[in-house]
């Protein structure tokens, strides 16, 4: 989804053949070879001529003219924070998109640091020496193609992880989630994650002002997380955690991916580029585990350090941090999902008689059944400004990066409005009631985590969740007992709906191609029945005509501009 690039990158990847159709004349005409690289030359846009030449570097020529060269030919972080300080990021916020945009298209090669040596092979696919997944792919779009660029992906994209390299068992299975709205949730989260901690330090307040025990339901934005209970000690007010439901114990609501073990984009963009192709950023590099003693690589306090060459592939800093803010704020300004409902009022489409009503019934029945008890029709968000970073909590900015000299100011974050910044390419409508005007988030999800059910399990292995840092988060120091802090093999956070019908296939592991059969995969099959199997249940149990309402109302929620285009076709 671009608007304000050339995208020339894009493009730059095209195999020879098809840029021999356009010149055929050179390319299959017996010319001399010299006529050849001349005709390939003049091709537009240009064509790079060496398997070795490293494309990241046609972004050079745009980085130099903002003055925004680091010294080693990548964006620098600290000419981003600059331009916040001095007032002039409105003036630099379209390049810094572009600069997201193009990161976003760019086949990167061998001269960018792409791939791993440490791993079997460059493009290993499978996690191997201690490594999380991969690598996977060159690009972006190699994994996020459905159904364009920065969407979801097919089960082809799908990848092996291992988030605990040190025990056996088998890897686990992820299909490529849709990315766009994730700035809307982002917000819903943080906001979530300032409630649910707000409810905390009062109820602690409370139990040190009486010296008596005490709790407290646990409920933000509709979603209960079950509850609280603390109560004095000699070492202060000490809390029970065994009540609290589908969120870690640190009380931060998670987005990110399918478990929700990420608070933000910029830590599932570092470990997209870092895990899936290779591409190492400058922080990243220096945040790894050290193979003996299993701890992290301190940071560096200077900038000109040379990076560390973590995965041994001969090229030192592969992506800096402003290369990273540049594709957070890119990914910030794609539209959200939408639905067809919404897209006709605004005159962009024209749906066929009787498709209004059925998706009317078909929204009926997904409350009927109970499948809207955890998608969750729409989470409140009052803040619409998204910020890089956000520190209104520590689990949503990389409090290590900030505390060194790498540019990355948490007192200079860049600020963007998903409600009317000129580089958000679609809105949501804004609504009005009692409390003001707030805005909806029509994503269909409540971001807790749910228990599916052992026909949906992950393999052995757990995860653990992160904090802004990258950190794995501990068990917190007021707990009554030490807390296993993994996520459960069988939950998942439920996913959001908006966009569903252009972003099959379905499930964690994509194993589902229809919507029908992601629905039915909810029943449970294993001694433990998931949380959804009610509802599953339910749904089979609808004549025919209730759950052809049901999936056309699922079919509704479709990404932004796909419907129109298909309109016009």
């Amino acid at each position: 989804m671009k608007h304000l690039a050339s995208h020339c990158l894009g493009q730059s990847c095209r195999p020879l053949a098809l840029i021999c159709c356009g010149i055929a004349w050179a390319c299959g005409s017996g010319e001399s070879e010299e006529l050849e690289r001349e005709a390939l030359e003049a091709a537009e846009p240009p064509y790079s001529l060496s398997e070795d030449a490293s494309s990241y570097r046609k972004l050079l020529e745009a980085i130099e003219e903002n003055g925004a060269n680091d010294g080693r030919d990548h964006l620098d972080q600290h000419a981003i924070s600059r331009w916040v300080t001095d007032g002039t990021i409105a003036d630099h916020l379209e390049f810094v998109f572009d600069h997201g945009d193009e990161l976003s298209t760019t086949e990167f090669t061998a001269a960018d640091g792409v791939g791993s040596a440490v791993t079997a092979a460059r493009f290993a696919r499978i996690p191997s020496n201690g490594s999380f997944t991969g690598p996977n792919a060159s690009s972006c779009g190699s994994c996020h193609d459905q159904p364009r660029n920065d969407g979801a992906g097919r089960n082809v994209a799908n990848v092996l992880q291992d988030p605990a390299p040190s025990t056996t068992g088998n890897f686990n299975v992820r299909n490529t989630r849709n990315i766009n709205g994730d700035p809307w949730l982002q917000l819903a989260s943080t906001e979530m994650t300032i409630d649910l901690q707000s409810l905390r330090a009062q109820l602690k307040a409370e139990v040190q002002s009486t010296g008596s025990a005490s709790s407290v339901p646990l409920e933000t934005k509709g979603v209960t997380f079950g509850s609280l209970s603390c109560a004095p000690s000699d070492a202060g007010v000490k809390c029970d955690y065994s009540q609290v439901q589908g969120v870690s114990y640190d009380l931060v609501v998670r987005s990110q991916g399918w478990k929700g073990n990420h608070t933000t984009i910029r830590a599932f963009a570092e470990d997209a580029f870092f895990g899936e192709m290779g591409m190492h950023s400058d922080r990243f590099a220096y945040h790894v585990r050290d193979a003996a003693t299993g701890d992290f690589q301190p940071l560096p306090n200077d900038i000109q350090l040379d990076p560390p060459d973590v995965d041994r592939d001969g090229i030192q800093h592969e992506l800096s941090v402003g290369d990273i803010t540049a594709m957070v704020i890119y990914l910030v300004g794609q539209a959200p999902p939408t639905d067809l409902l919404r897209l006709q009022r605004e005159g962009k489409l024209k749906l066929a008689p009787g498709d209004e009503a059925l998706i009317g019934a078909g929204r009926a029945r997904f409350s009927d059944v109970g499948c809207d008890s955890c998608h969750k029709p729409a989470l409140r968000v009052d803040d619409t400004v998204y910020r890089e970073p956000d520190t209104r909590r520590s689990a949503f900015y990389d409090y290590m990066l900030a505390d060194t000299n790498n540019g990355y100011d948490a007192t200079a974050p860049v600020s963007v409005d998903l409600a009317s910044s000129k580089i958000v390419e679609g809105f949501l409508e804004p609504v009005v009631d009692a409390r003001g005007s707030h805005f909806e988030v029509p994503a269909f999800t409540d971001l807790k985590r749910h228990f599916l059910g052992e026909q949906l399990c992950d393999q052995s292995k757990r995860y653990a969740p992160v904090d802004g840092a990258h950190r794995p988060v501990q068990s917190p120091l007021d707990s009554q007992t030490l807390l296993d802090m993994s996520i459960d093999t069988c939950e998942f956070v439920t996913a959001d709906l908006w966009g569903i019908a252009s972003t099959a296939p379905y499930l964690h592991d994509g194993r589902a191609g229809t919507l029908r059969e992601a629905i039915d995969a909810h029943c449970s099959s294993g001694e433990r029945k998931g949380e959804a199997d009610d509802s599953c249940r339910q749904f089979q149990a609808l004549p025919a005509q209730g759950k052809a309402e049901l999936i056309a109302f699922l079919r509704s929620q479709v990404m932004e501009g796909e419907a129109e285009e298909e309109e016009e076709e």
